[in-house]
């Protein structure tokens, strides 16, 4: 999978896979995942999309009404979560609750739940199947009108209670994964490589961070690694936080 996690041995990854996932790790292990068919070729955010997961206690009457295929059963790494097991490790709300997803591409799976939940309380549970499609989603977000109390993240694009958008930004993977992620692809563009991919660079982190080469890497922070990018053309970088690019420190 192109989601897997590099070696714990490791924390500084000096290879990005090149077939547009958005991996890093080591470069033998970006050899390996390259084989075969573990890599998706699209990052990540991308090949899964944002879900909601629905108390057993919230929206109970739209939820017996929703469809089965808009419908998933909790799973929490490679465990179903079974309505009668508690476990202290899972937030409660996880036991006796639906995973809902969105039909519509692009219209993660809070929004869409919470237009539905609009537009039924005016207009009764009728609205549903039209929200199925992308067309009739459009109208039927038309018909919810603005959704009071919500804003949308604009760095994930999910859908966020007020209060909550600065824990949202704090602690989620994809937020932060996002972050990064961009923060590489604006620094790609702007001549920034990975030392994997060329010649004559070590890539190792412990001569990266004491050689020549020490004058000419930037550090981008992911939730699980920090990514170590080089500037192939030897232009000094400006003064600052050693080795870090300014707002890509972890918070």
């Amino acid at each position: 999978m192109a989601t897997s996690l590099p070696s714990r041995r490791f924390r500084y990854m000096t290879a990005r896979c090149p077939q547009g996932c958005g991996w890093w790790s080591i470069p033998a292990a970006v050899r390996s995942h390259l084989r075969g068919s573990r890599c998706t070729g699209v990052p990540w955010t991308q090949a899964h999309p944002l879900t909601v997961l629905v108390a057993g206690d919230q929206h109970a009457a739209l939820l017996t009404a929703l469809p089965s295929s808009v419908k998933r059963r909790p799973v929490f790494g490679d465990r179903v979560v079974e309505p009668l097991l508690r476990d202290p490790l899972l937030p409660s709300r996880a036991f006796g609750g639906v995973v809902v997803v969105s039909p519509v591409p692009g219209v993660g799976g809070r929004l869409w739940l919470e237009t539905v939940a609009a537009a039924v309380r005016r207009f009764g549970v009728g609205v549903i199947d039209r929200a199925l499609t992308t067309g009739g989603f459009a109208v039927v977000a038309e018909l919810a009108g603005p959704l009071a109390g919500f804003v949308t993240c604009e760095v994930c694009g999910d859908l966020l209670t007020e209060s909550g958008v600065t824990g949202h930004r704090a602690r989620s993977t994809r937020c932060r994964w996002l972050v990064a992620h961009r923060t590489v692809e604006d620094a790609w563009a702007g001549g920034w490589r990975d030392p994997g991919s060329l010649a004559d660079v070590p890539t190792r982190w412990d001569e990266l961070s004491r050689g020549r080469w020490r004058r000419f890497v930037r550090l981008v922070e992911y939730p699980q690694w920090t990514a170590v990018l080089v500037d192939p053309a030897q232009r000094l970088r400006p003064e600052g936080p050693v080795l870090v690019s300014p707002g890509e420190r972890r918070r």
